[in-house]
């Protein structure tokens, strides 16, 4: 009985007539040679063994391996840039509810810096204010976050310029208008930056704003922090007393330093 040298079956007399004859003396079945073409059109089977066949047919199933890790590393890929940019079309409708609620007039004016907030501002801040002016020559929009100030000017030379103003480095904040505009000055530990022709309602409206936000009680971290350790360790002291080895005069005396620490 005569059988195929790759899939052992029985050659029937299709596959002796249309089934290929190796070079060893082997043969293949009508299915095995349709699949040995369809990997090399060019093969010919009489220079060839079961055991090159064997290689040949190992050797396409690695390159289907690595075709298809490359389709599946290119689809990661895509969905990793559909997902960055549905998270960033979020963003961009978050700042864009943000900055609607604060009703500005003029919104005309400051479309393609504020088009770049999404990819400015980090996902904790919220813009809570913003008026549009000149800054240093260059005309742009002044945003007001949780965290800062943050002058964007969107060139069509330039490209991009943003300088940023945290709120724990500003000063102080003022306002002037004239007859038709205002201006408004920052004041920061290192520079002073005029920020002129805002529409003058609007500087009045913003510097106040921020000088109401500014003169809001900071907590201090380090006392939140601390009060729990100095509890800790007053209950440590308690359970001392209660083992004996710290006197009742000891452990008030104690207590009493750690209290006043808070």
């Amino acid at each position: 009985m005569i059988v195929c040298s790759l899939c052992s079956a029985k050659l029937k007399m299709l596959d002796k007539i249309g089934g290929m004859k190796l070079g060893d003396g082997g043969r293949l079945c009508v299915y095995c040679t349709a699949t040995i073409q369809s990997i090399s059109p060019k093969i010919k089977f009489e220079e060839q063994t079961e055991s090159s066949i064997q290689e040949l047919i190992a050797q396409n199933k690695i390159e289907q391996v690595l075709l298809q890790n490359a389709k599946d590393n290119a689809t990661q890929e895509l969905v990793a840039r559909i997902e960055e940019e549905q998270i960033k079309n979020k963003r961009a409708e978050e700042i864009a509810i943000q900055i609607e609620a604060l009703q500005i007039e003029n919104q005309f004016f400051g479309k393609k810096e504020i088009k770049e907030l999404p990819n400015i501002l980090s996902v904790s801040e919220n813009v809570d204010n913003l008026i549009t002016g000149i800054y240093n020559s260059n005309f742009g929009i002044l945003v007001s976050t949780n965290h800062r100030l943050i002058f964007v000017d969107k060139g069509f030379i330039y490209g991009l310029k943003v300088e940023d103003f945290p709120l724990d480095k500003i000063t102080s904040i003022e306002y002037e208008t004239g007859f038709v505009s205002g201006e408004v000055t920052i004041h920061t530990s290192s520079n002073i930056a005029k920020i002129r022709q805002v529409d003058k309602v609007s500087a009045r409206k913003f510097a106040e704003f921020v000088r109401e936000k500014l003169s809001k009680p900071k907590e201090n971290p380090s006392i939140i922090s601390a009060q729990p350790d100095i509890l800790g360790q007053i209950e440590k002291l308690a359970k001392l007393k209660d083992a004996g080895i710290l006197s009742e005069e000891e452990f008030v005396e104690q207590k009493k330093k750690m209290l006043e620490k808070l």
